[in-house]
């Protein structure tokens, strides 16, 4: 296998070449969506400044402002196509395929459980890229399925040339759980330590932020995927908790190389209580008491 520069720059190519065959190209560049979402959007913008691709540039609300029959709509990665969101982007895909020439969804996870993220993949001109192969294994049989890496790997701030944080600068850890219904945790009635943790997808100001402070941390312990991204990709030591879908192992095996993952370990719940970073959700055990 490739080195992951070469195999990223690989993939980039091609799905260069693919879209290319399939313009011209309508963007959304911004959606709803967390600050994890907003470095999907960078990253699809450096990538596609990367390699080339030409595209208008627009923003969700934009998507269905007229009949498009010779335009591609490309949807950038979301996880709004799974069983705890998909409140409204299954509805915009099978919207924009009556609109389109054809509707690209960038890599993303998918539940096809859900019978409206179902019917929006199983539309003739919806092509859908899954990010990680349990995502892509769940929407193959649906015919126009591809599986590559995460356009948020692209941003344009993990391939530059700039010095990492130095040791005594660097928080020993950053403990950046979540704190939403994604939580794992919930139905055990634990939650992260208040006093400890920083849900960043949520508390960050914007982007840099977020990233900065990841990149400030030399451990960072998570169960939210782009935390762990972001992580791997600034050269941290990463400790991780799968959610519900064990979408962030099967990303991190799928997206890079074994000398990236010598940096990174699963942690169970056990293990976080044993180390302290979790309390009772006390208002979780009024309600069932």
């Amino acid at each position: 296998m490739a080195a992951f520069p070469e195999r990223l720059d690989l993939y980039g190519q091609a799905l260069a070449r693919w879209l290319h065959e399939r313009g011209p190209l309508r963007l959304i560049e911004r959606m709803p969506g967390n600050i994890g979402d907003a470095l999907i959007w960078r990253g699809t913008g450096d990538l596609f400044e990367r390699h080339g691709i030409a595209a208008e540039r627009i923003v969700h609300r934009q998507a269905l402002d007229g009949p498009h029959p010779h335009t591609t709509l490309v949807i950038p990665g979301s996880g709004a196509l799974t069983r705890l969101w998909h409140e409204w982007l299954p509805e915009l895909i099978e919207r924009a395929a009556a609109q389109y020439r054809q509707v690209v969804v960038l890599a993303s996870d998918y539940d096809p459980d859900v019978p409206a993220v179902a019917r929006a993949l199983a539309l003739p001109n919806v092509w859908a890229i899954a990010r990680q192969p349990l995502s892509y294994a769940a929407i193959r049989p649906f015919g126009r399925a591809v599986l590559m890496p995460d356009p948020a790997l692209w941003c344009r701030r993990f391939h530059q040339d700039s010095p990492s944080t130095p040791a005594a600068a660097a928080e020993p850890l950053l403990l950046a759980l979540r704190t939403d219904r994604g939580s794992c945790l919930a139905d055990l009635h634990l939650r992260p330590d208040p006093q400890r943790n920083r849900d960043l997808s949520r508390v960050s100001p914007d982007l840099d932020a977020f990233l900065d402070a990841i990149d400030a941390a030399s451990h960072v312990v998570t169960d939210r995927l782009h935390v762990a991204v972001s992580a791997v990709m600034l050269g941290k030591q990463l400790s991780w908790v799968d959610p519900y879908d064990r979408k962030i192992s099967a990303y991190l095996g799928f997206a890079f190389d074994a000398s990236q993952r010598l940096r990174c370990a699963p942690l169970t719940i056990d293990e976080l209580l044993q180390r302290g970073w979790l309390v009772p959700n006390r208002k979780s055990t009024r309600l069932n008491s």
